[in-house]
């Protein structure tokens, strides 16, 4: 981001970094990630990577989310055979999501997940586009 020319606009990047995954439940940490995202429902994404994609993992980091009724979507992409299209994570993550919600856990398989997958690249264009990160 930092290697855009002067005249290329960037938006600020938006991270909301939480140590546990109970953090965002904590109503301070939750309403920054709405205020951020400018919607009063954003649409949530979900990337459970780093819990290899667990449901458990995914009803507890959502829960508040689905309280207030937010859009979420979910993309698995820990096991090969879960993996959609490019495209079709390029549209969830860059263009559809307006928060992208990422478990806490190994973050080392995620990390390396991310970048098989191209997912890495797709968060960063996200981010470039104003999206929130957590």
């Amino acid at each position: 981001i930092a290697n855009k020319s002067d005249d290329e606009k960037v938006s600020d990047v938006k991270i909301v970094a939480a140590g546990r995954m109970r953090a965002l439940q904590m109503p301070p940490v939750f309403e920054k990630v709405i205020e951020l995202s400018g919607k009063a429902q954003p649409h949530v994404v979900y990337i459970g990577t780093a819990s290899f994609d667990r449901t458990d993992k995914f009803n507890l980091c959502t829960k508040a989310f689905r309280e207030l009724e937010c859009a979420i979507e979910r993309l698995d992409i820990s096991d090969p055979n879960t993996v959609p299209p490019l495209e079709e994570m390029r549209h969830l993550i860059v263009d559809w999501a307006d928060v992208l919600l990422c478990s806490g856990g190994n973050t080392l398989h995620a990390l390396l997940r991310w970048k098989e997958t191209g997912v890495d690249l797709l968060m960063k264009e996200a981010a470039e586009k104003g999206k929130v990160l957590c």
